[in-house]
């Protein structure tokens, strides 16, 4: 015989996708759940509770990545470019309760990221954020640590049509270590309304990933921070040097070979237009670690460079042109300025770094500031050929998921069953998105 013990059960209904899909997200029934720790070492805890019952969500977390998740309802997500909003009123403070600011890059203030993994079961992360550049306050005048709150809208990308699973994680804070707590209240997922004017034009939103600006963060390297750039490798100290008193810094590393350096995840859902250029530009120095003294720059590899590097290790090096104008003045700045065009490789990419390298093979140091990458104009899309009566187009995502032998349905009316056509997928070509059929 045996025994089973059960606690804190819940039973909650997969929500109508016209309401919240953020189930609990008041926390109104004495429990947190379906929100569960992201991992071990992460712990929640419901505080502010009336009468036991309508409460708050606390996590005590050490880096910005950790926080509460919830599984949501993926099948909600089934027309590319519609929006949603994501809400809700957050806390975030050390771990003795004092108010901290969200002054440092986008992974230090208050966030979310959606987990999509697509049809073919590949994972698919979105960041979305907030501008908490005037909105964000640590001292309302009670005493205690003042409630912000996040609103961000993003667009359903044409992975997630089919998606077999998707959670909601709400993140954000200090990246260095340091324990801290974030409190959550009102979390709400929902479509947004279409909204118009009395001239029935939509108004206008911002959308979660700008794909038109800077792909860098914190190029700059203010804040006195060089986050999110990190070492190629371990066994290189990066720092911030001449920082002034608004603690906008410049970023130090000391290096041992030339293919040493920094390096920045790019997004890479922004690469999708073939051909598309981006500029990509920083100034730079290379010191002498042991005397100090500004550096030469002698040929390609011993001048600052530029990788471009995919998850599947697709590798492209960019060079200066012309270094003829290289200054070893000390104190004085070199600027690195490159044209990348999207290359096949990129397209589809899970992940896209960008590494910033090049000089001696001796010890040395490289100091970088203002650094950018800058989207070009779109390129206009080819005219697509014309297909025989057996072949149609769908997207690249669907192509990839629909192989030979798929079953389909196509129709020209969903109201009448007697336009439906049954399908077989003879061949699918997810490069260019033409299916050829046969009939059944």
């Amino acid at each position: 015989s045996h025994s089973t013990i059960l606690d804190n059960i819940s039973f909650v209904p997969e929500p109508e996708c016209d309401g919240n899909l953020a189930l609990n997200g008041a926390f109104e029934r004495g429990s947190y759940a379906p929100f569960v720790t992201p991992r071990t070492g992460v712990d929640l805890d419901l505080i502010y509770c009336d009468g036991g019952m309508d409460c708050s969500l606390q996590t005590t977390k050490p880096y910005w990545h950790d926080g509460p998740k919830q599984e949501i309802n993926h099948r909600c997500f089934t027309e590319v470019g519609e929006e949603w909003t994501i809400s809700y009123d957050v806390q975030l403070s050390d771990e003795d309760s004092n108010a901290l600011s969200c002054t440092g890059s986008a992974f230090e203030c208050p966030m979310v990221r959606l987990f999509v993994w697509d049809c073919a079961g590949s994972l698919e992360i979105e960041n979305i954020y907030t501008d908490w550049t005037s909105n964000w306050q640590t001292d309302d005048g009670s005493g205690a640590t003042p409630w912000n709150h996040f609103e961000a809208v993003f667009d359903v990308k044409d992975y997630m049509i089919g998606a077999t699973k998707a959670e909601l994680h709400i993140v954000g804070g200090p990246n260095n270590g340091m324990i801290h707590k974030t409190v959550i209240d009102n979390v709400v997922f929902e479509v947004k309304p279409v909204t118009t004017s009395p001239t029935a034009s939509l108004v206008e939103v911002p959308v979660s990933i700008d794909c038109s600006v800077d792909l860098i963060a914190n190029g700059e390297i203010e804040y006195n921070s060089f986050t999110p750039f990190v070492p190629i490798r371990d066994g290189l100290y990066p720092s911030v040097i001449d920082c002034d008193s608004s603690g906008d810094c410049s970023l130090e590393n000391d290096n041992d070979y030339w293919h040493d350096g920094m390096k920045q995840i790019i997004q890479p859902r922004c690469f999708v237009h073939p051909a598309q250029e981006f500029t990509v530009s920083f100034d730079v120095k290379l010191i002498d670690k042991a005397t100090g003294d500004p550096l030469p720059c002698s040929d390609s590899i011993r001048c600052p460079m530029l990788r471009v590097q995919t998850d599947g290790g697709h590798i492209d090096n960019y060079y200066q042109d012309d270094w003829s104008s290289w200054t070893t003045v000390p104190g004085a700045w070199n600027h690195f300025e490159v044209n990348i065009t999207t290359k096949e490789a990129y397209i589809g990419a899970q992940t896209i770094e960008l590494m910033i390298v090049g000089g001696p093979d001796s010890p040395y140091y490289r100091v970088i500031d203002n650094v950018q990458f800058i989207p070009g104009p779109i390129p206009p899309p080819p005219e697509p050929p014309l297909l025989p009566p057996d072949q149609i187009f769908v997207s690249t995502g669907a192509a990839q998921c629909w192989g030979p032998g798929s079953e389909l349905v196509l129709t020209t009316n969903t109201h009448f069953s007697a336009d439906y056509q049954h399908v077989t997928v003879h061949s699918s070509d997810p490069s260019t998105g033409v299916l050829t059929l046969t009939k059944g």
